[in-house]
């Protein structure tokens, strides 16, 4: 893993997937948008009350910076979840938040 920096972006690179050959990738740090307030600087969602101009203002800039059109990104649906064991106790309780399915 890597951080590699053009400017004010910031971005996170896995060289395995780098050396695949079959995927551009990276994720996103907070650095080198321009979302303002509880959204500084990089935020890429869409979802979560910030105002449009700007989320589509950072795709554009991951975008110049990466070599593709944000107009052409897709970006998969996320859904956050916590869950609780109910038991109290025994294997497998225990809390899981945050995690990511796409």
């Amino acid at each position: 893993m890597r951080i590699e920096k053009q400017g004010n972006l910031e971005v996170i690179v896995f060289e395995n997937l780098e050396r695949s050959g079959m995927v551009r990738h990276c994720f996103t740090t907070r650095h080198g948008g321009v979302s303002t307030g509880v959204w500084a600087s990089m935020n890429m969602g869409l979802s979560r009350g910030e105002d449009v101009a700007a989320v589509r203002e950072n795709y554009r800039i991951l975008g110049g910076a990466l070599g593709f059109s944000a107009e052409n990104c897709h970006v998969p649906a996320v859904v956050y979840y916590k869950c609780e064991a109910r038991n109290g106790g025994g294997r497998g309780a225990g809390r899981l938040e945050g995690a990511l399915l796409c």
